[in-house]
Parts: structure tokens; C-alpha cells; sequence
């Protein structure tokens, strides 16, 4: 009981710090995709900011900021760096009243499906007993992107759905329900491959929504779902025959320190570390019919175990899991564009199944499917 109250006490100091400081920095305007900052709206909204130096964060530009949970002795604060020297991501603070404060380097995040092609122009699709295999390539008909089809889940009526992101299966709010959604993707198909074949028909989002975050309340959710019209198409199986796994019907609350695993359409299966939890994310969206900035909160970072990226433009969609396959943890909906200084960002499948239960009209409570079409 004393280390569990020991532990909340690190992580509220850790995220109270963790807020304090995305307050000021976003006013002072230095989050590179909140262009001019929040102005004087922000600034009288903030609340208490961090007295610290003018010059403490100069010369660097920062796309995100969290906190570690559970991450060990220590409260720690991440601040995600995407420019800057070496001199002056090694001059910034690194400690606030006994919390920690460190500096990660992060390539640019973006959401933009049509950047899979640059990743590989051979998006995966995997297949068990003539059936698609979740981590498969999937998106609309018509849509000339490419993601993900991350887990089948199943509502009261034991009816199958699809998941996956918003902006794979919806376009970011835009594509018609009732639209197939194909896997692969039409921008994936291949003479190699199968052609693409339909594995459901669009039909609940949490809706995206962009604006001042003290006008706007911050997104926690990039997910959609595809109605299955023909349960025989489709497998919980995720990945390929030699190292794929059945889909966790468990889940569990994402902990920084955490091992996970995916699959995914653009690398395969990868594995990684949870690291933060973040306090502000301002994200670049961009879709045929839909370019903007959505700010997000209570989401994840994932950083690779490896020399290898744990997730790359396509694999958005993919469901993470813990390193035993026993529990689902996340569902990834960003990653940074190049493979240097990588990272995916993930949405906590619990926010995700209840998200589309509350605004998704979706009949709940919602649970993962898994031993379906072995």
C-alpha cells in the first residue's frame, strides 16, 4: 500500500509539473505545429506556469510534453524535441523541485495515410485459413491511402466490427457510412497479392475535432469502426503464421516501462518501451478533406526496443499489446515520418472502446474479439 501511494504522489507532482510547463512553453509559443503560440487567450487561461528562465528553452522547438507513470523512483518529465542543436537541447532545464526533466529527440510527427507509400510501397497482408489477418493493410474504397486493421471488437448484439483510426477507416470524419473498407488498400494492391477484398462497411467514429485548446476541448481518441457484413472474411489471428498471435480479449491501462508489441502494415511486427503519457500534443492532420491541427492529451509514446522503428506512416491502426500477448494495451494513430529518431503515439484501448461506445452510438459496452477464425 505505501509504494502505491508512494507512486501516485510521483506521478501527480510529475504531471503537475508536466502541465505547468506545456502552459507556459505553448504560451510563449514554442510548440513548432502551434504556430504563433496561444497569444494573450492562453496566457490569461494558463493558470501557474513554471518560473523559470527566459532563456531556458531557447533555440529548440517541441512538438509534445508528458510525464512517466509507474516509470520507477523517479518523477520524470519528457520533453519531445523535434529541432534544435546539440548545445541547446543539452542546455535546457533538467530538474524542477526533485522532478526530473529530460530531453528526447523526436522526427516529425505527422497524420497523413498517404505518406505509407514513401515507407514501402509494399503495404502487408497478412492471411490465415483464406481469411485477412489483422495488421493487414486496409482503407476505404476510393481513398488512395493506406493503414491498418487493428483488432475485431463485438458489441451487446455480438455484432463484428472493424477497428481501427479515424482517420484510415473515415478519412478523418469524411468518408460515407456504409463505404467498404478494403484490405489491402487499393493504393496496395500488387500482382503478388490477393486482390483487395471488402472486410466491412464503415460505420462509427469519434469524431475529430481541431481548434484553440482553451476554446476546443483536446482530443483523447483517433478511432473508428467497419461494420463485418461476412464474418467469414475476416480473423482476430494478428500478424503471419510464424510469429503472429491470437488478439488479447484482455486489456490493461498502459504504464510507462512497459514492453508491447504490434503489427502493423508498414513494419511488420516491432517491439518497444511505453515511455510518457502526454499532456499536450498539437497534431498536423492531413486528408483529402481535412487539414488541421487536432490537440491531444492523455496519449502515449512509444519508443522501439531496437535499432528499428516500433511504427512508421501506415502502420496507424495497428493494436499494441503487451510483450506476452496477453493484454491489449493501445491503439497506435501517429507516427513520426522517418525511421531517425522514431517513435509511435497510441490511444489507450480502454479510451477507444468506450469513446466509441459514448460517441460512436455504438451498442456497449464493447469488448475485443479474439479466437475468431483460427
Amino acid at each position: 500500500m505505501k509504494h502505491k501511494e508512494e507512486n501516485m504522489i510521483r506521478n501527480n507532482r510529475a504531471r503537475e509539473v508536466a502541465e505547468m510547463l506545456s502552459r507556459q512553453l505553448f504560451a510563449e509559443g514554442r510548440f513548432d505545429n502551434a504556430p504563433g503560440g496561444s497569444g494573450t487567450l492562453a496566457a490569461a487561461a494558463a493558470g501557474a506556469a513554471l518560473p523559470l528562465s527566459d532563456v531556458a528553452f531557447s533555440g529548440v522547438s517541441i512538438q509534445a510534453i508528458g510525464y512517466e507513470v509507474d516509470g520507477g523512483n523517479e518523477s520524470t518529465v519528457h520533453i519531445y524535441v523535434s529541432q534544435g542543436t546539440v548545445a541547446a537541447i543539452r542546455g535546457l532545464e533538467t530538474e524542477y523541485e526533485g522532478v526530473k526533466i529530460r530531453a528526447n529527440k523526436m522526427a516529425s510527427l505527422r497524420v497523413n495515410p498517404q505518406l505509407a507509400a514513401k515507407s514501402t510501397n509494399r503495404g502487408n497482408l497478412f492471411v490465415r485459413a483464406g481469411r485477412i489477418a489483422c495488421g493487414s493493410s486496409c482503407a476505404p474504397s476510393g481513398e488512395q491511402y493506406s493503414g491498418t486493421f487493428g483488432a475485431l471488437i463485438s458489441d451487446n448484439a455480438n455484432q463484428i466490427y472493424g477497428l481501427s483510426n479515424n482517420h484510415v477507416i473515415a478519412a478523418c470524419n469524411h468518408v460515407a457510412v456504409g463505404m467498404p473498407i478494403l484490405a489491402p488498400s487499393t493504393m496496395d494492391s500488387h500482382p503478388t497479392l490477393p486482390a483487395p477484398r471488402e472486410i466491412g462497411r464503415h460505420s462509427a467514429i469519434v469524431e475529430l475535432r481541431s481548434g484553440e485548446p482553451n476554446l476546443v476541448p483536446e482530443a483523447k481518441v483517433d478511432a473508428a469502426a467497419a461494420f463485418v457484413p461476412e464474418p467469414t472474411v475476416v480473423t482476430s489471428w494478428q500478424g503471419d503464421l510464424n510469429q503472429g498471435y491470437d488478439t488479447p480479449t484482455n486489456t490493461v491501462t498502459p504504464s510507462s516501462g512497459m514492453q508491447v508489441k504490434k503489427w502493423g502494415r508498414t513494419t511488420g511486427l516491432t517491439t518497444g518501451v511505453v515511455e510518457a503519457q502526454l499532456v499536450r500534443l498539437p497534431l498536423p492532420y492531413k486528408t483529402r478533406h481535412f487539414t488541421a491541427t487536432v490537440y491531444f492529451k492523455d496519449v502515449w509514446t512509444i519508443r522501439s526496443t531496437n535499432a528499428d522503428s516500433f511504427a512508421l506512416p501506415g502502420d496507424s491502426g495497428s493494436l499494441v499489446v503487451t510483450e506476452d500477448g496477453q493484454h491489449a494495451v493501445g491503439l497506435i494513430f501517429a507516427t513520426t515520418t522517418t525511421a531517425s529518431n522514431s517513435y509511435g503515439v497510441m490511444v489507450p484501448i480502454d479510451d477507444v472502446l468506450a469513446d466509441l461506445h459514448n460517441g460512436g452510438g455504438m451498442l456497449g459496452p464493447l469488448r475485443i474479439l479474439g479466437n475468431h477464425g483460427l
